[in-house]
C-alpha cells in the first residue's frame, strides 16, 4: 500500500544496526517526500508502529528533521529487546545513531542495550505510547488513521517496525497463517 513502509526484522532485518538503518533510511525517504508539506493539526506525518530498535530509528531520524510523528508499542519501550531474558548476550556491532553517535559494542547484555536506546530516547524527546496495540489501518497515503485500542491516530504515513513478536491479523485462508 503506498505510504506504508516496512523495517527490521518484521521486513527480514534482524540484526540491530541493519534494523536501526533501516528505519533510519525509511524515515529519511519519508521526510524527503514530505518536505515543503505544512503541518496539519492533529495529524502526525508518520505513525511508526513498534517501538524497537527500527522503530526507535525511524523516530530518531524524524526528530532530526523536524517531522511529526506518534510512536506506538503494544507493549513496552524497546519491544521484543525489552522481553529478551535477564543479562542475555545481544550480537551486535557498535551502534551508531546520527545525531547521537554510538554505544555499544561488539556483544553487550540486554540492559545494557536497553540503557543505550533509553539515552537516545531521551537525547531526541522521544515519547512511545506504550501498552497501546494497534487493531487495524485504514485509509491512504496521506490520510492513514491508525485504530488502537485506545482510539485513532491520524497520520500521513505509516511504518510497521513490529519485528516478530508483533500481532498480525491471520487470514484464516488454507496454506496461509
Amino acid at each position: 500500500r503506498p505510504g506504508l513502509y516496512v523495517v527490521g526484522e518484521l521486513g527480514g532485518m534482524g540484526l540491530i544496526q541493519n534494523a536501526i538503518t533501516q528505519g533510519q533510511q525509511a524515515a529519511t525517504h519519508i521526510a524527503e517526500e514530505l518536505a515543503g508539506t505544512q503541518p496539519e493539526p492533529e495529524v502526525a506525518d508518520v505513525a511508526i508502529i513498534g517501538a524497537g530498535p527500527a522503530g526507535i530509528g525511524v523516530a530518531a531520524t524524524l526528530a532530526q528533521q523536524g517531522r511529526s510523528y506518534i510512536l506506538l508499542e503494544q507493549g513496552r519501550f524497546g519491544g521484543a529487546v525489552a522481553s529478551y531474558p535477564r543479562q542475555k548476550l545481544v550480537m551486535s556491532t557498535k551502534l551508531q545513531i546520527p545525531g547521537y553517535g554510538s554505544f555499544g559494542r561488539k556483544t553487550l547484555r540486554k540492559e545494557e542495550l536497553m540503557d543505550g536506546m533509553e539515552a537516545v530516547a531521551k537525547h531526541f524527546g522521544i515519547q512511545v505510547h506504550a501498552d497501546t496495540k494497534v487493531t487495524g489501518i485504514e485509509g491512504t497515503e496521506g490520510a492513514f488513521e491508525v485504530v488502537t485500542e485506545k482510539g485513532v491516530a491520524k497520520a500521513r504515513r505509516v511504518v510497521l517496525a513490529t519485528g516478530r513478536r508483533g500481532s498480525p491479523r491471520k487470514l484464516g485462508v488454507p496454506g496461509g497463517p
